[in-house]
């Protein structure tokens, strides 16, 4: 929709990220044949393409698809001066907790994403997938973010989806009519929550003492 897109342009409060251009198979996974390091440098370097013309701007961090992040992808991140990666999951009782810690030897950052157990003791992550997929309620993640205040305050929790899951399922199926809603009210009682604060990436590392991202911290 260009009105979307052109409403994403102007609005500063949105922040762009890199994903790769098709959503590559950076590690080989499925294709048996990863990436090296310059076919890992023109996917972003087409990425980055798009979104300079699309957004007229560039990326500040990446995200990589199916979170594998390889080598390569550490090496050219770094020669691309991104400020962060948030790729890699992280259990939230981990030595890093939900704060961010070096990539490799150079000035990236690792934003992790959550993981953590259900009140069942199933694991659940800030990534909306199973609720989209109407394996799980909203509450679920409300129940997360709760948790989490205590445990990791001054952390970070990563919401995340594949907008694309509000009109069709993983398979191309139809999605749940009621998903766009389902969404909406999850997003507006986590924003009511006492202690919890939505923000972008960026703006949550620009709060950080960069020098402090080398010790872990409890805030």
């Amino acid at each position: 929709d260009p009105r979307l897109i052109d409403s994403l342009r102007r609005n500063r409060a949105f922040e762009h990220g890199c994903h790769g251009h098709v959503h590559e198979d950076f590690a080989g996974r499925q294709s048996g044949r990863p990436l090296d390091v310059e076919q890992t440098r023109e996917a972003l370097r087409k990425g980055e393409r798009c979104l300079w013309e699309r957004m007229g701007r560039g990326p500040e961090g990446f995200r990589a698809p199916y979170c594998r992040l390889t080598a390569p992808l550490v090496q050219v991140l770094q020669e691309r001066d991104y400020t962060y990666d948030a790729s890699l999951p992280r259990r939230a009782g981990d030595r890093w907790g939900l704060t961010p810690w070096p990539l490799g030897r150079g000035s990236v950052l690792e934003l992790g994403l959550c993981r953590a157990a259900d009140s069942r003791g199933r694991p659940i992550s800030g990534y909306l997938w199973q609720m989209l997929e109407g394996n799980r309620p909203p509450e679920d993640y409300l129940a997360l973010a709760e948790g989490l205040r205590e445990e990791c305050r001054g952390g970070l929790l990563q919401i995340a989806l594949h907008p694309w899951h509000l009109r069709v399922r993983a398979g191309g199926a139809p999605a749940d009519q009621e998903n766009p809603r389902r969404l909406t009210e999850l997003l507006d009682r986590m924003r009511v929550l006492e202690g919890l604060y939505f923000t972008t990436n960026s703006a949550y590392l620009a709060r950080l003492d960069r020098t402090t991202a080398s010790s872990p911290q409890r805030t």
